[in-house]
């Protein structure tokens, strides 16, 4: 019913809260506001890479359909295994904050970087 409207259902294979897109989002959301109370980047350049890096290959395949192309010959095993995902992505994460709820001084950073 939904793809007649032009919709793009997805199966839920099992139950959690918030919808799977808003799960994303919360997840890419935590880690630009991080980068922003770091001070690595201002937030107009936290969203300038999001929309000219990630964003212009998300509108077309999703996470890990990039990252098997990106495996080459081995596909996604070959991309988690090999120099992207262990040398480039792992250690990132390592790195990330990891917070239930941001922190008030990363939200103060959020706001006063997107009214400049």
């Amino acid at each position: 019913f939904y793809s007649l409207l032009g919709k793009a259902p997805v199966l839920l294979q099992k139950e959690v809260f918030g919808h799977i897109a808003n799960r994303l989002q919360a997840a890419v959301w935590r880690e630009a506001v991080s980068l922003v109370h770091q001070g690595v980047a201002s937030v107009s350049d936290v969203d300038t890479a999001l929309h000219e890096g990630p964003g212009v290959r998300w509108a077309i395949l999703g996470m890990h359909a990039i990252f098997d192309l990106g495996g080459g010959p081995a596909g996604y095993r070959g991309f988690f295994e090999g120099p992207i995902g262990k040398g480039c992505y792992e250690p990132v994460w390592a790195l990330m904050d990891a917070w239930p709820a941001p922190p008030a001084e990363a939200k103060e950073a959020s706001i006063a970087g997107i009214q400049k």
